[in-house]
């Protein structure tokens, strides 16, 4: 039997307070005594020593914006139609009459392939002029494509090898952005 629990609350609050905060240590505090009602359950039920326990979580939360910068550090908040909108335009400039091409999934894109098929237009230029106004924007480090991450090249590119291990070409975004270190999109 395998029984799965999400516990989200940790998620937003990291993302909402920061890591350094009370209400992340009140979270995790309060998270520790739900784990120990449910491992005291399991064990009446079944016994702890029949139980495998894995613990696992998707990603960590950044220090508050607020508070990076009042440690000197150059973070920043941002709107993520600053993103969307950069890739609308540039878009609209180079392929003009054509609509829709990117859909947004903040920060990630997914390609119309249709409107491209539709079109007789270039994926890998279509790529290029997205991932160029991203990058002008000034909050993005790196956008990867599926070629990208598809490939099997090696790279020194530390970030590469987390990007691939997440690739799953029916449902990864056509353009998966990393934002620059300390932006945060808000």
């Amino acid at each position: 039997v395998i029984f799965g629990v999400g516990c989200s609350a940790t998620d937003v609050v990291g993302h909402t307070y920061g890591p350094d905060s009370q209400e992340t240590m009140d979270q995790l505090l309060r998270l520790d005594l739900v784990l120990q009602k449910l491992f005291q359950e399991i064990d009446k039920r079944a016994g702890l020593n029949n139980t495998l326990v894995i613990l696992t979580a998707d990603h960590g939360s950044q220090p508050l914006v607020e508070n990076l910068q009042a440690k000197g550090i150059d973070a920043q908040r941002a709107n993520p139609n600053v993103l969307a909108n950069a890739v609308r335009e540039a878009l609209s400039r180079r392929f003009p009459g054509v609509d829709n091409l990117a859909i947004f999934s903040s920060p990630d894109f997914y390609l119309n392939e249709d409107a491209m098929r539709g079109h007789d237009l270039n994926r890998k230029e279509v790529e290029q002029t997205a991932a160029a106004a991203l990058l002008r924007t000034g909050l993005v480090e790196k956008v990867y494509t599926h070629d990208d991450l598809a490939s099997t090249a090696p790279s020194s590119d530390p970030f590469l090898p987390l990007f691939r291990n997440a690739f799953f070409p029916p449902r990864t975004p056509h353009l998966s952005v990393l934002l620059k270190r300390y932006v945060y999109l808000s």
